[in-house]
Parts: C-alpha cells; structure tokens; sequence
C-alpha cells in the first residue's frame, strides 16, 4: 500500500538499533460523523553517521486526507512524539539524571569540570562552570552549558554546517557546542548567555543577556538573544537577534556578501561586523588581513583578535 509522509518536528536521538527509534501511534479522526482510526508509524529519518533530525510520520493514503482536513491527529502524533523524546520517565533511574550544569550544582556538585547530563534520551559529557557567577554554566558539551570557546588556536573553526551544528572539539578545551543540541536544549528551558572574554594585556570583561534561544534547522538555527547588561564587554550581539547561523557552505546572513567565507569563520551573521568569535585566532591586533580574526568590536575595535572568548548558558534562575 501506498504510504504517504508527514514531517514532524525535529528531534534528536541516537540507538545502535533504529527500529527501538519506530513509534506505532493509534490516531482517530471524525470525518461526516464517522470515526476513522488508523496505525501511523513514526520512524526518525538519520544523516551523518545516526544522528536524527527529524521523525517522519508514514500513513495510508486512505487516512492522509484527514489529517489535512483536522489537524488533530497531527497534533495528538505530535504531542506524544515529544514525550518519546525527551521525558526522562521512561528512562531508567531518572531521579539520578541531569538535563544540564544547573541540576547538578542544586545536588550540591560545586566543583568545575567534566560532568554527565542528560538534556535528551541519551547522555552527554559535559564541561560545567560551578564557579562564576554563581555557577551553573554549561561549557564545551553542554551543563551551566559554555557552547562555544577558543583560548589558545589549536583548533580550527572553519568548518562546514554539519560539523557546526553536530559540535566539534574538546569540550576541557577550544568547543563548540552543536546548533541542534543548542536548539534541543532551549526549546525546554528558558536559557541566559554569558560571554567572557580576554585580551593580550590581562584585561578580562564580560557580556551578559538574559534570555537566549535558537531555534529548529528547518528555520536555519536563528538566534534569538536580548535582555542585555554590560561587564565592560559592550553588546556586540546586538545586530546578531533574529539571525539565522551561517557557514562557509551555507550562506544565510541578510547581505548580499557571503559573511562566513569573508571572515574566516562561522556565526549569527547580519552585516559581517560586530561580533566574530568564530574566526581565525590571531594574537592580539593584526590588521594583515582585515576583519577575520576572533573579534568582539565594543571590547577592543576591529582587527584586535582577543585572546580568550567562552560563551556559556545557564537556565534564567
């Protein structure tokens, strides 16, 4: 029998068998005073390697028609998939499982490092800030959640939109989180941004903004961040809400240059300037090439690559 597709909304899983992924749902719909059920199966579609960006709802043609004429049972299949992918009740010992840094540290963990959480079905190692601010932050691999930073160019952050939003790097280390974790994580909660940052002479500032999302890739991981208040760092993301990510091979800044090739990097792009975390690591000012280096313009001007950056999340207390 024919089938036909429904995608839904996107989520992220991992299973050495894909069959344990294959939800069976029971949908039932009124057409004309009759109620019609069927069986529609949720199987999560892969890319690169097991990673699952979205579920694929498959049903008979002869039902299809309702779903467009109801839109119920698309909700019902909905609302139940998003129980399959992330409530920690069906997981077992879910008391003792995280979902990020801000968990742990109300269970009294205070020391910075390396942690396990479980912001999905599946765990992931986490480097947690229990320290600054009031600590909670999550670093490299999620927790009171740093997803992004560089301190010293051993890593290279030119790199294309699948590594961008899978996550790259060594989260005690130069990181970057992952947009669909970032995506997965502050569709939960309600998140703020902390941006630390530190120049060649010592001098350290920071940024803070109280309410930062991302949303899905069918929608480009745009950034959604506001509520800023300064620590010497000045707001350089202001230019930035509301944009989709961009990188060297996908191009979806709103100029009609190509931001991520021009400066080396990877990031929120509006008019190329502003903000470059993401970009070449230089030491300090260099002007040699224009623009490409790890730049934060409302801390030390164009062509200064700063020494350190972290960005960091935590939920909004």
């Amino acid at each position: 029998m024919k089938r036909q597709e429904y995608d839904a909304m996107p989520r992220k899983l991992r299973s050495s068998d894909p069959s344990r992924n294959t939800v069976h749902l029971l949908t039932v719909s009124t057409l004309a005073g009759r109620s019609l059920a069927a069986i529609v199966q949720a199987r999560p579609h892969e890319q690169n390697g097991g990673a699952i960006i979205g579920f694929r709802l498959m049903c008979s043609p002869h039902i299809a028609p309702l779903f467009a004429l109801t839109g119920l049972s698309v909700s019902i299949v909905l609302v139940l998939l998003l129980a399959v992918g992330v409530r920690c009740s069906t997981l077992p010992n879910c008391a003792q499982r995280k979902v990020d840094c801000d968990e742990l540290l109300k269970t009294g963990e205070s020391k910075s490092g390396v942690y396990t959480i479980y912001p999905f079905r599946t765990s992931v190692d986490a480097y947690c800030d229990m320290e600054t601010d009031g600590g909670g932050w999550t670093v490299g691999n999620l927790g009171g959640w740093v997803i992004q930073r560089r301190m010293d160019g051993t890593l290279n952050f030119y790199r294309p939109w699948d590594q961008y939003r899978e996550g790259f790097g060594d989260k005690k280390g130069e990181y970057w989180l992952g947009l669909q974790t970032l995506f997965l994580l502050t569709a939960q909660k309600k998140y703020e941004l902390r941006v630390d940052m530190e120049d060649f002479d010592g001098k350290k500032v920071f940024a803070n903004y109280s309410s930062f999302s991302v949303s899905s890739e069918g929608d480009g991981y745009r950034l959604s961040v506001s509520g800023f208040s300064n620590g010497g760092a000045g707001d350089s993301l202001k230019s930035f809400d509301g944009q989709k990510f961009s990188t060297l091979d996908k191009d979806q800044d709103s100029t009609s240059n190509h931001c991520a090739r021009l400066r080396l990097g990877a990031f929120w792009y509006n008019d190329c300037y502003s903000a470059n975390p993401n970009g070449v690591y230089r030491w300090g000012a260099d002007s040699t090439v224009n623009y490409v280096g790890v730049e934060w313009y409302t801390f030390k001007g164009y062509n200064y690559s700063l020494k350190s950056i972290t960005m960091m999340i935590r939920p909004v207390r």
